[in-house]
């Protein structure tokens, strides 16, 4: 859909539609529901907006046109940006605008120097590095603005690879399923009683309906509630070992004793910092995401299973 786009300007209601297309196949995609935030979206499968690719795309076209001064394209460009104003409709005008909002050089001043020292190849990194950057800062503006992220890491690389929820799922369907709860965990669209009670236009109570003590939220579910103690009693054991061969008994203590450490490594452990070594970090990062998977799994098909014998009992 987006092939040669780069040489139109895509006017802003044109590429509203084009982002929100992209975020409704991925969401579909990735099972959340519609009111899924937009940044979770994308940072969990590797994705930049739609906007981020043309941007990149009308720029690296523009460079292509720089690499040879006796072009018809290149004194085309070198007259249209010196006579155009800038509120022309004229695409070397639209690309003056994308490297100032990225803040790159001038292109009349890439149209004299892109081959010098540094040669054409220098300026597309620098420039597919800071379109990156500039797209990285208003994702991480924007998991700061919403409260439902509060749980998942921002990745370095969140434009370019996938969440650790999808890679460590691999290409097994039970374990897609199970990583599709774990999304929805993570980005706060699992229905709980508390998201029902804040997003239903009807007077629910938030009151978890397994155990009657408070209201049912992500802590609740996964680390309190009474009903569904034995199963995370069995996987918080099993986890407990894994970790204790990393940061000893009593760095386990102080994770287990902490309920919001613990609930923050359980819904999102790619930010682990206890161990030091990268490629072991990894290994011991896919261990407890594959335990936190099972575990709120194990939590989900327990709570749905009292839920319905609950309603069978009522009818």
């Amino acid at each position: 859909m987006l092939h040669g786009i780069e040489f139109l300007n895509v006017r802003r209601k044109d590429l509203d539609q084009l982002e929100m297309y992209q975020r409704k196949i991925l969401k579909q995609l990735q099972t959340l529901p519609e009111r899924t935030a937009s940044a979770a979206v994308l940072a969990l499968v590797g994705a930049k907006p739609i906007e981020a690719h043309i941007d990149t795309k009308k720029i690296i076209s523009f460079l292509n046109i720089t690499k040879d001064p006796t072009s018809i394209e290149h004194n085309l460009a070198t007259r249209q940006l010196i006579v155009k104003s800038h509120d022309s409709s004229s695409w070397f005008i639209n690309v003056k605008a994308l490297l100032s909002k990225y803040d790159l050089p001038d292109p009349l001043y890439l149209l004299r120097h892109v081959r010098d020292e540094k040669g054409l190849n220098h300026w597309k990194k620098q420039a597919k590095i800071q379109i990156n950057d500039f797209w990285q800062l208003q994702r991480r503006i924007e998991f700061g603005q919403r409260a439902t992220l509060s749980h998942l890491c921002l990745q370095p690389d969140s434009q370019t690879k996938p969440h650790l929820i999808w890679t460590n799922s691999k290409h097994s369907p039970n374990a897609t399923y199970k990583a599709i709860i774990k999304a929805q965990i993570a980005t706060d669209t699992y229905r709980l009683q508390a998201n029902r009670s804040r997003y239903n236009q009807h007077d629910i109570k938030p009151d978890c309906k397994l155990c009657e003590h408070g209201p049912e939220d992500r802590k609740h579910f996964i680390l309190i509630c009474p009903s569904l103690r034995d199963i995370r009693t069995s996987y918080l054991k099993k986890l407990e070992n894994t970790l204790e061969r990393e940061i000893g008994a009593a760095g386990v203590a102080r994770l287990l004793g902490d309920r919001d450490e613990l609930l923050d490594l359980l819904i999102d452990c790619s930010n682990l910092e206890f161990v030091p070594n990268s490629k072991k970090n990894r290994k011991i990062q896919e261990e407890v995401e594959s335990l936190a998977r099972n575990l709120a799994y194990a939590l989900h098909c327990l709570r749905a299973n009292i839920l319905s014998q609950a309603f069978t009992s009522d009818s």
